[in-house]
């Protein structure tokens, strides 16, 4: 089927040759001059440049700021318990861990935090001995397609949860140690991973392992068709779909007290 604009929404325009290039300009003068009340786009403020090493950070005049934020970053390192501080065995390397910094601003461009993240240099790894598997599933296209055709339904109650920190939660297996955190050095001690930082190779398939051996202790099933689709079954018919894509939750259900009860139940487990 062919579609056409109504006569009243086309721009005036000449009739043309198939071959002819037309002339826009008279309707790009009119779009020009339109008195727009609002701005077409937000201006961020660049001014605060973003520091690319911890030392560059505490040689700025915003560093006050950029050490608070990499205090909040250690702080919610230490609640997880990610790492223990443990003399280097032989044979062993420590991976080297960097900060990484950003500003985030609020939509109407004003600057909301400063905010610094420890990251591990996975690229040092050594396969075999500093991770083996990597993969980490997530839902297929179809899936969501499909849930997205039911939500459709106008009993269909709808919930998403958004984790913050995920690949934090996920525990290592294999035995991996990284250098202290720059500027936060206690003598001469290697942090002996327990839980995963991101920029490990294995960091997501860890957190997708931490996630499913969660919802599976809450009564979902896993899809055998989807990995990345978790349900949970009725007496006769399904519940509860979940779709998980990384660090995002996406529920349906058709009863909201249901959906409710294990929104908090996630909830309770990952900080969100």
């Amino acid at each position: 089927m062919k579609f056409q604009l109504s006569p009243d929404l086309r721009p005036d325009l000449p009739d043309l040759h198939p071959d002819q290039e037309p002339n826009l300009s008279p309707v790009l003068s009119s779009a020009a001059e339109m008195d727009l009340d609002e701005p077409a786009f937000f201006t961020i403020n660049d001014d605060i440049p973003i520091p690319k090493s911890y030392k560059a950070a505490m040689a700025g005049e915003h560093k006050e700021f950029w050490a608070a934020a990499c205090q909040a970053e250690i702080d919610s390192l230490g609640d997880m318990k990610t790492w223990i501080l443990q003399d280097l065995p032989p044979g062993f390397k420590a991976i080297g861990t960097k900060w990484v910094f950003d500003i985030k601003y609020n939509l109407d461009g004003t600057l909301n935090r400063f905010k610094a993240r420890l990251v591990a240099q996975g690229f040092t790894q050594r396969p075999g001995q500093d991770y083996n598997e990597v993969f980490a599933p997530v839902a297929k296209h179809a899936t969501i397609r499909y849930i997205i055709s039911l939500a459709a339904h106008p009993s269909a109650c709808l919930g998403q949860l958004d984790i913050s920190t995920a690949f934090l939660n996920g525990v290592l297996e294999e035995e991996l140690y990284c250098k202290q955190p720059p500027g936060f050095e206690v003598g001469f001690k290697a942090c002996r991973m327990i839980k995963c930082l991101y920029g490990l190779k294995q960091a997501s398939r860890q957190w997708y392992l931490q996630v499913k051996s969660d919802l599976l202790k809450l009564g979902l099933n896993e899809v055998d068709a989807d990995q990345g689709l978790f349900v949970l079954p009725g007496a006769t018919d399904i519940l509860l779909w979940l779709v998980l894509w990384v660090d995002d939750f996406f529920l349906l259900c058709f009863n909201q007290v249901l959906l409710d009860k294990y929104k908090a139940s996630i909830g309770a487990l990952y900080k969100t």
